[in-house]
């Protein structure tokens, strides 16, 4: 999920909602769930109830998700350049 999120490293403290994160990865429900699980145990996500939908659950990056990520990024910048060409 990390590399897949913006493009940019996500300003500390900005949240996404889990049900708008479905249609963006194309992960089902229960597989982005698992996924949110394991980077939640690793420390690099944390999730929040919705204050307003206690059905909703929001993530968003800890310090730790944000630094992987922002030194993730152009590893992946790199490799997509070189397979899909500049």
């Amino acid at each position: 999920m990390l590399h897949l999120l913006a493009t940019a490293t996500p300003p500390s403290g900005e949240q996404c909602r889990v049900q708008n994160l479905v249609g963006r990865l194309h992960l089902s429900q229960s597989a982005l769930s698992r996924l949110i699980a394991r980077l939640e145990k690793n420390g690099l996500v944390e999730r929040s109830t919705c204050p307003t939908d206690r059905r909703g659950v929001y993530v968003q990056l800890t310090t730790r998700g944000r630094e992987l990520h922002a030194e993730t990024l152009p590893v992946q910048r790199a490799a997509l350049a070189r397979a899909l060409g500049d």
